[in-house]
């Protein structure tokens, strides 16, 4: 017999490994860690990512899930938990890649807007305009540098950098829109006289 399956012999259907979960029973959770975990860990692997990116997407998606269930959002329908589970850490894992590490290390395509953030990024990366861009962020405000720098620098969350600066996600979300905007507005304005 399989050692990690007898984690789950008492959630051997949907509805146990539901009310399990609904009831805080540590067992639960390690069960759908050896339900999920595994196949989770070679998605990241696969794209792009390491052992480590794996770890904390999937502590993230469990604690989202974990919250939804918690908080009533998630109820037990037909589809299973493990897959539902599995889906909120994809979703992590989508948002690691398309935050600044993996933006900034990815060609830029010539379809892109070239009026997006993340475009906006990619094409200072030339050293001409990297001075350009480092003289302009200069002339940002403290909190504006802070947000970019968090962000697209050190690849902090918008979670994270509104934790760091005591604000909401959607705040800091439209901080560095607004920070963005401003940056491009000074590199533009350098431009014109340069």
């Amino acid at each position: 017999m399989n050692p990690n399956s007898t984690v789950c012999l008492p959630y051997s259907t949907e509805q146990l490994l539901y009310q399990g979960l609904r009831n805080q029973e540590n067992d639960a959770v390690e069960c759908l860690y050896r339900k999920v975990y595994p196949g989770f860990r070679n998605y990241v692997l696969k794209n792009s990512g390491s052992e480590m990116d794996a770890e904390d997407c999937f502590q993230e998606g469990l604690q989202s899930f974990y919250f939804n269930l918690q908080t009533g959002r998630f109820v037990l329908d037909k589809a299973k938990i493990s897959t539902i589970v599995f889906d909120y850490c994809k979703k992590n894992w989508q948002t690691v890649l398309k935050s600044a590490r993996f933006r900034l290390n990815t060609p830029l395509s010539d379809d892109q807007d070239p009026e997006s953030d993340d475009s906006f990024l990619k094409d200072t990366i030339g050293n001409e305009t990297i001075a350009l861009v480092k003289k302009a962020f200069e002339k940002l405000t403290g909190n504006c540098r802070e947000v970019i720098r968090m962000f697209y620098l050190e690849a902090k969350s918008l979670r994270e950098i509104g934790m760091v600066l005591g604000i909401s996600e959607d705040t800091a979300k439209n901080q560095r829109h607004k920070c963005m905007k401003k940056l491009k507005e000074i590199v533009s304005d350098f431009e014109q006289w340069h």
